[in-house]
């Protein structure tokens, strides 16, 4: 738990063990062309998923259950797993 609270607040480490799957995160900025689009149009990759999005003010939002949709300002924390 302590683990996935550094992924989700942006500090280190960048990586955790689900089961015996290593998964890693990764920030990325939302650019200009994804505003107003919901994070379940998004593709991203056969082996990686949107997992979630910081908002500028420091909010998260898990896209789990519902979509999000992107804002000015978002970060997608994008979660691919290595193994």
């Amino acid at each position: 738990v302590e683990t996935l609270r550094h992924v989700l607040l942006g500090e280190q480490p960048q990586h955790i063990m689900i089961g015996s799957n290593t998964v890693s995160f990764q920030e990325v900025p939302v650019t200009r062309r994804l505003f107003g689009v919901p994070t379940d149009s998004i593709d991203v990759g056969e082996e990686e998923s949107v997992f979630a999005v910081r908002h500028p003010n420091g909010t998260l939002s898990l896209v789990t259950y519902k979509p999000v949709i992107l804002e000015n300002g978002d970060t997608l924390i994008i979660a691919r797993t290595i193994d």
